[in-house]
């Protein structure tokens, strides 16, 4: 597995919050947090509403559409299915 762009960013952003000797743990985990839920918001637009309980599942077709390079599309599926988002 390669890394792209967004896993050097995720990288980078725990290397440097961990880091900082003026950050607490929390702040750490907050900051982890927050990046979390911009991948999350960056990968709602190729996910919809199931119909059994309306839970979010991804689109895999419209995540292949937007022709993201090779390891991001590899990465944002399996972050997918680790979040149970994907119908089997």
């Amino acid at each position: 597995m390669t890394m792209g762009k967004l896993h050097k960013e995720i990288g980078q952003l725990i290397v440097q919050s961990a880091e900082d000797p003026e950050k607490s743990d929390s702040q750490v985990i907050q900051d982890i947090a927050l990046k979390t839920k911009e991948i999350f918001t960056n990968l709602a637009p190729f996910s919809e509403v199931s119909g059994d309980g309306g839970k979010r599942v991804l689109n895999l077709e419209a995540l292949k559409q937007k022709r993201f390079p090779p390891a991001t599309e590899n990465f944002l599926y399996h972050l997918a299915a680790a979040e149970q988002m994907l119908k089997l």
